[in-house]
């Protein structure tokens, strides 16, 4: 089956049906292939995404990184995104963005609240002073295009975070940091996870973020809109995901991990 084709206006078609607006600040996660053959690229999704926000909103693509060998430096300005998709490599390549400190989980933005980012100490991964806290604190919205919440919302580790799950626990980890003026310091930050076997039992918790879907159309707080080739795209508020999912949470710890594989063990 040939790959149906998306144009730029039908790419605004699908961000307008899921409720992308001017002035919105939005934290993107992305399959771009999901849509389609899109002209142009992830270069026509982010012009096409700004576009929509105007200079009056943002965008924030995730610039994570998972290197952790003793020698290794996090730098903001030089350390590339891994493993996160299409779009945030196309953002790294664009340059003018803004970037986060932490050495984990840093974001790439765009936009008039872009700058904010630079301002986050880095040393949570998530939690009160991460990236995840700043856009609820700044009423972002979060769009997975192509996804759905499963592999799309990194923020609810932030959720299960500010819910303090039983089967995550809070780490400390040794990292290395160049500072804007090139000295690099050694750093230590907070990293939300799995619980080892003696606080969480044998095994680890499998991640189930798709179970927050059903609680928010529930409640009118997510939109979704099929993809041209597969899947579909979803749209909220930040705000109403992390209210909706940590009362789930309250009642039920385990609302967003199925029981362990105890093959695994």
């Amino acid at each position: 089956m040939p790959i149906p084709a998306l144009s730029r206006a039908g790419l605004d078609e699908h961000l307008d049906a899921l409720g992308l607006r001017h002035g919105h600040h939005v934290t993107v996660h992305s399959r771009l292939l999901a849509l389609g053959m899109v002209d142009g690229g992830a270069a026509t999704v982010m012009a096409t995404l700004r576009d929509a926000v105007g200079p009056e909103g943002t965008i924030v693509v995730p610039a994570y990184c998972w290197q952790h060998a003793p020698d290794f430096v996090f730098d903001p300005r030089s350390t590339p995104p891994e493993k996160v998709g299409t779009l945030s490599t196309h953002a790294w390549e664009m340059g003018g963005w803004s970037r986060s400190p932490c050495p984990i989980h840093s974001h790439l933005g765009f936009g008039a609240k872009a700058p904010l980012l630079a301002a986050v100490s880095g040393l949570d991964s998530t939690g009160p002073d991460s990236d995840f806290a700043l856009f609820h604190r700044e009423g972002f919205h979060l769009l997975t295009l192509g996804l759905s919440l499963g592999p799309g919302a990194t923020y609810l580790h932030h959720v299960e975070d500010c819910a303090a799950v039983p089967y995550r626990q809070p780490l400390l980890l040794s990292r290395q940091r160049r500072r804007p003026d090139g000295a690099v310091e050694p750093i230590q930050m907070r990293y939300y996870g799995a619980a080892s076997p003696s606080c969480g039992g044998p095994g680890r918790w499998r991640e189930n973020f798709d179970a927050v879907e059903p609680h928010l159309e529930t409640h009118g707080a997510l939109t979704r809109v099929p993809c041209a080739l597969t899947g579909y795209s979803t749209y909220c508020a930040i705000a109403d995901l992390h209210d909706q999912t940590m009362a789930l949470l309250a009642q039920d710890p385990y609302a967003l991990v199925l029981p362990p594989d105890e093959t695994e063990a």
